[in-house]
């Protein structure tokens, strides 16, 4: 044995986790439990590259169940074919026609050269599938034996699915009130691949919300891999007009954002930087600072009455546009797990952020902000434990004397303190208006529970209080007490196509003179979807437009784009040239092999002649010398192997891609052609399944007028080689039939 039991029950750290047999001498047997210590012992052995022969994943465990009746016990007897270790040769990609081959290695968390770990194999897998490119459940790995035992190739083989996304649709919450908005999502965009801007693994969001208390427009657009390095660089280009904040103004912000995050030492740690610049602007409504009113008339004196402010000095000094200009530093450390719901983990960030300064702008102030959230499982399951808390300063300094009302602390409504209205924890001025602090601390718990599925029941607490001044727990002078606190219940729905939703009810225990001790209702942000809605209506407008608001006369053609990929002289041609090219390779793979064995073998006999007692210590020194030139030499060879698999496997990829952007564009302009001399408006392709990287319509039913597949792919093979024309003929008759029967079903 390669180890021992003893080293099993121990186990190995893998990624993080000891990955070992649970269910030991003791412990109550359970079938779920045997399952998971089989799984066990292949991770351990996976971790060290033995995944067992020929083109097996993993080695052979069988577990032997003998019962003890008398003792009421069970022994297990594991048998373990161990085999060999192995290590990585190359790492195929296969299927992927529209992601670049880069996205998805930088992915993978072994390499060529490495040991043959499963356990981060699966690792990749989860990742590529997290990456939400590909079609669920179509990302596999698999094993493929070389001529070498110890060295396999990994296969990843994955199927493009649809990575965009348009989406609209509307909700409603306490604080916005309605909204309504539409927007659209590139998973898997490219800036630099026009004109389908697709398969970079970049991410664009672009998004407008128009509601009854806001307006908001925003353009995000991220790079993970900035610089070939797992740095995200994240631009956010913004426009909102928000009314919610106060009765009496509007919150006008515009501006951009850039920065770039990465994580240090694991994945569960981010360290971001960022820079801010934008144009903030406070405007009250009108009347609300008029407060002379003069009236003249016919045998009487001019008169004035004076109308008391709707709005303090101290709220009216905010009044106007600030350019604020403010660098931010961020440390995130993040380990939930449980999905949507998290039931494990914590999240805890810290946050430093500074304004003008070296940095410019209108306004000086920087701020501090801690903020942590831990969750636990509950006393059954199901059950979810959560607490939160979080404290923050900010301050002025150089020339600014305050910090600027929109850059201030609130607290209270749906998201803080519940049991309060909305901002109206901590500081207010003499017409009982937020104006926010420099100080604020807040903690909360809540318990949930499962009632039925996608139904939950919660209780919880909120505490915290909002100061004037930084670094100052001092309540005189702005109506507001040591701490404001409150309890409620709730309910979490997360409804199929509309989202999560959210209500609350929380009564207030501990608050001033403005808040009445009775219970506030709050409504969490509804959303409709989105995806289902966003796509039945774009049917029904191209349905509209295809039957009502088109002539008459218009024409739609039909096409069977994969078939006439597939088909094209040109793609056989390059499909040949590519296999020639990775015979040359794997010759020249071979030849680089048999040096690495012959390397090998001769050092082993100069390394065993060097302990030769029977020769001179001259002589074993002589041959002790030969034999470290010969490892030196050895490890040159697996790096030229290396690199030169590396290099051959990009250049590979690079042809692919090229060829089949080009063969693509001689369909296109073909099409275009026949589209026009035939006066057709639109030509749709029936196979949903093209290598185009624009996504295709399902088509659920043609009668088979106007198909041009047989005439585009005629007129473009024409031009073929007549030794390939000869070579295929036998084979695309019986493949015509084939698409003739299936056309018939159709």
């Amino acid at each position: 044995m390669k180890f021992t039991a003893e080293q099993i029950r121990q186990g190995t750290v893998v990624l993080g986790r000891v990955v070992k047999p649970r269910m030991l001498e003791g412990q109550i047997f359970t079938p779920k439990g045997l399952e998971k210590d089989i799984e066990a012992i292949h991770d351990f052995y996976g971790a060290y590259g033995y995944i067992g022969k020929g083109d097996r994943e993993r080695i052979r465990v069988d577990a032997i169940k003998n019962a003890n009746t008398e003792r009421g016990t069970m022994d297990l007897v594991y048998q373990i074919e161990e085999g060999e270790p192995s290590k990585i040769e190359k790492i195929e990609i296969r299927g992927n026609t529209k992601t670049k081959d880069k996205v998805i290695r930088r992915e993978l968390a072994v390499s060529p050269g490495e040991v043959f770990d499963m356990v981060r194999v699966k690792l990749s897998k989860e990742r590529l599938e997290g990456l939400q490119y590909f079609t669920p459940g179509k990302v596999q790995t698999s094993v493929e034996p070389t001529d070498v035992p110890s060295l396999k190739n990994l296969i990843v083989d994955v199927e493009e699915g649809p990575s965009g996304n348009f989406y609209f649709g509307a909700g409603f919450s306490s604080i916005d009130q309605l909204f309504g908005y539409v927007g659209m999502t590139q998973g898997n965009f490219d800036l630099f691949n026009p004109p389908y801007f697709t398969g970079g693994g970049q991410k664009l969001r672009l998004q407008a919300t128009i509601g009854t208390r806001q307006e908001n427009y925003e353009l995000i657009f991220v790079e993970p891999w900035f610089l070939n390095r797992k740095l995200a660089l994240e631009v956010d280009l913004f426009h909102r007009d928000i009314s919610y904040y106060s009765d009496l103004y509007d919150q006008r912000e515009t501006g951009a954002k850039l920065s770039l995050t990465r994580a240090l030492f694991t994945d569960a740690f981010r360290v971001g930087l960022s820079y801010t610049i934008e144009n903030v602007g406070i405007h009250f409504g009108s009347g609300t600072t008029t407060n002379v009113v003069r009236i003249e008339g016919p045998g009487r004196d001019r008169t004035e009455t004076v109308i008391p402010l709707s709005v303090s000095p101290t709220l009216l000094q905010e009044q106007g546009d600030r350019l604020v200009s403010k660098v931010g530093v961020s440390l995130t450390y993040d380990t939930r797990g449980g999905g949507l719901l998290p039931n494990r983990g914590q999240r805890t960030s810290f946050g430093v952020s500074a304004a003008g300064g070296p940095f410019g702008g209108d306004t000086d102030f920087y701020k501090l902000e801690l903020d942590s959230k831990w969750y636990f499982r509950g006393f059954f399951p199901g059950h979810v434990l959560e607490l939160g808390a979080s404290a923050g300063v900010v301050e002025a300094y150089g020339d600014s004397t305050r910090v600027p009302l929109f850059d201030r602390f609130f607290l209270g409504g749906a998201n803080t303190v519940r049991g309060f209205k909305f901002r109206h924890v901590g500081p207010k001025d003499e017409f009982n208006e937020p104006i926010g602090g420099g100080t604020y601390w807040f903690a909360s718990a809540e318990y949930s529970i499962p009632i039925i599925e996608r139904l939950r029941f919660a209780a919880f607490y909120d505490i915290g209080m909002v100061y004037q001044n930084a670094y100052s727990f001092d309540t005189h002078g702005f109506n507001t007490g040591t701490y404001n606190d409150d309890w409620g219940v709730g309910i979490r729905l997360n409804i199929p196509q509309l989202g999560p939703l959210r209500l609350d009810y929380a009564f207030p225990i501990t608050h001033g003179s403005d808040t009445s001790g009775s219970g506030r209702f709050h409504l969490i942000r509804m959303k409709t979807n989105t995806n289902l809605i966003a796509k039945t209506f774009l049917v029904l407008v191209a349905t509209s437009v295809l039957t009502t608001a088109a002539p008459a006369d218009t024409r739609v053609a039909i096409i069977d784009l994969k078939r006439v990929f597939e088909k094209y002289w040109k793609t056989k041609q390059a499909n040949a040239d590519l296999d020639e090219q990775k015979a040359d390779i794997t010759k020249k793979k071979k030849g680089m092999l048999d040096d690495y064995q012959k390397a090998n073998d001769d050092y082993k006999k100069l390394f065993e002649s060097a302990n030769d007692q029977a020769v001179s210590t001259d002589e074993r020194e002589r041959r002790k010398s030969a034999a470290e030139k010969k490892l030196v030499e050895i490890k040159e060879i697996e790096q030229t192997a290396t690199l030169f698999q590396r290099n051959a496997e990009e250049n590979l990829s690079l042809q692919v891609r090229r060829r089949t952007e080009n063969i693509l564009r001689d369909i296109r302009d073909l099409v275009d052609a026949k589209a026009k001399a035939g006066g057709y408006s639109l030509v749709i392709d029936t196979s949903a399944q093209s290598p185009s990287p624009v996504p295709t319509p399902v088509v659920l039913y043609t009668n088979g007028e106007n198909d041009l597949t047989e005439e585009i792919l005629s007129q473009l093979n024409a031009a073929a080689p007549s030794a390939l024309q000869k070579s295929d003929e036998d084979k695309e008759k019986l493949d015509d039939k084939k698409y003739e029967k299936k056309q018939g079903r159709k």
